[in-house]
């Protein structure tokens, strides 16, 4: 499964009680805020008890006003995301968020995640995405969250290293 595929399936959508709701996170052997070394990531990976450490971001509002902002840069200003949708009969019994608008969103709460840095970074890269499907629709006034895990790392040329989440 690739990255954006497994971050989607992990997003977290609907009006969910965040305080009934516990976080469910890596075991503490695997989860840590400081930087860590390639060879730490790597052992991350392949420790039996993690199958991959996992990093949740902070909830994120869609509201309308960032559906309507969306929409305006986009060009898209298609019923299902305005604020009348339910009464035109959207069959998602209200305004949605634009599928493209979730994607967008995911970079920076992997960004925002509680996943700690590489030594060493300056920055990150999204490299691109290989398939992306929408599952299940975002409606305004849900909050969503990003699962992050990380599944691989790569040494690359030049000292970068490439990590597949």
């Amino acid at each position: 499964m690739h990255r954006v595929d497994r971050l989607l399936r992990h997003l977290h959508s609907g009006q969910v009680d965040t305080e009934a709701m516990p976080d469910v996170l890596a075991t503490e052997e695997c989860a840590s805020s400081a930087a860590v070394s390639l060879e730490q990531w790597k052992e991350m990976i392949t420790t039996a008890d993690c199958k991959g450490p996992e990093w949740l971001s902070e909830w994120l509002l869609i509201d309308q006003e960032r559906v309507d902002r969306f929409s305006e840069v986009t060009m898209d200003p298609q019923w299902i995301h305005q604020r009348d949708a339910k009464e035109k009969g959207s069959p998602f019994g209200g305004p949605i968020a634009h599928g493209y608008l979730v994607v967008s969103l995911s970079s920076s709460m992997v960004s925002n995640s509680d996943m700690p840095p590489g030594e060493g970074t300056k920055m990150g890269v999204n490299y691109g995405l290989n398939r992306v499907r929408w599952v299940s629709a975002v409606r305004v006034g849900s909050r969503i969250r990003a699962r992050v895990r990380l599944v691989g790392v790569e040494e690359q040329s030049g000292g970068r290293v490439g990590q597949n989440t």
